[in-house]
């Protein structure tokens, strides 16, 4: 089992753990602090988290394998966590379910969600699974996407596309960020970020709401 914490001189590194104690530091300590429940404290279990960070940026990105595990952030954990983010989370084995403002969703391989990490969730996965997870600070994201907490809501399709060049952007991120200077680390993953405002601004579910919210917000005023 690896010990290391991950800290600004290790902000590329592999992360393992065969303890369940271990992994919810190493979660907490790449993410923000989360609850995690394993379904049974003696349960075998097995994780591991390779990161890549921007020097001098909250931005990072992840690719996290493990066991079974759920994953909750409570209003407690918000209020003494000063540095919010968002996190996009692509599984690529397995399903994941998450729970946030009160709508549920089942999100397969092959598509993403956006967790805000400043709002209370649920978050989990049945069986093994491996996934890419994009961490965004909240200011940069929401200075660069409108009511960025609306995307929450939806699943994201990963198939085709956009949705898919932004997926295959986050890999290459991950094969070149090592080779960039801290500058251009920065720049690679505001890239990316560019690359999901596409990719969620066109939702034609989330631009329906708004219009809906609209008409309901004229109707009240009129």
């Amino acid at each position: 089992m690896n010990n290391a914490s991950l800290d600004n001189s290790q902000s590329n590194a592999m992360l393992s753990s065969d303890s369940q104690q271990r992994w919810t530091q190493l979660v907490s300590q790449t993410y923000f602090p989360l609850t995690l429940n394993y379904g049974h404290a003696q349960a075998p279990f097995q994780g591991s988290l390779k990161v890549w960070k921007a020097e001098g940026s909250d931005f990072s990105l992840s690719r996290l394998c493990s066991y079974k595990a759920e994953y909750s952030r409570c209003q407690s954990q918000i209020a003494q966590d000063d540095h919010a983010s968002f996190l996009v989370t692509i599984p690529l084995r397995t399903q994941v379910f998450f729970s946030q403002h009160g709508r549920s969703l089942d999100c397969p391989p092959g598509h993403f969600i956006v967790e805000q990490g400043d709002a209370p969730y649920r978050f989990g996965y049945e069986d093994p699974n491996d996934m890419w997870v994009f961490k965004i600070p909240s200011q940069v994201m929401k200075h660069r996407i409108r009511r960025p907490e609306r995307y929450s809501q939806h699943c994201f399709s990963a198939q085709k596309g956009i949705g898919c060049a932004f997926v295959e952007f986050l890999m290459i991120c991950s094969q070149r960020v090592n080779e960039c200077c801290p500058d251009d680390q920065n720049r690679l993953f505001e890239q990316a970020l560019s690359m999901l405002s596409l990719v969620l601004e066109q939702d034609e579910r989330v631009l329906n709401s708004d219009q809906s919210h609209l008409k309901t917000a004229h109707l009240i005023r009129s």
